[in-house]
């Protein structure tokens, strides 16, 4: 199942278990159809939906990413099933969140 997201942020991180990762902080794009027409909107801002997603610091993952979303106004589609949930401390946050770890760990 493919999902859309607007990109807030990508930042460079470690993880405990997996070493130098990438943070991806992003909102879902939400589409809707009415009459025969369509809309598109996002929060471009921190919210209670920004999802977090953790891929390896590898810019031959990164890189297409980037391209991707400044091709599509920030939106980059993704294929959930490339990624597993996991629950993991979020040291910003002060918490532990539930984040979208990719499958290439």
């Amino acid at each position: 199942m493919t999902k859309k997201y607007f990109i807030l942020e990508i930042k460079s991180g470690t993880h405990c278990k997996y070493g130098c990762i990438a943070l991806i902080y992003a909102n879902p794009v939400i589409e809707r159809k009415f009459m025969g027409f369509s809309s598109r909107s996002v929060i471009d801002h921190y919210c209670s939906d920004t999802e977090t997603f953790i891929i390896p610091e590898d810019t031959d993952i990164i890189n297409p990413i980037i391209k991707e979303a400044q091709s599509n106004k920030g939106t980059w589609e993704v294929e959930l099933s490339d990624f597993r949930n996991e629950v993991t401390f979020n040291e910003t946050l002060g918490r532990r969140i539930v984040a979208h770890l990719s499958n290439k760990f």
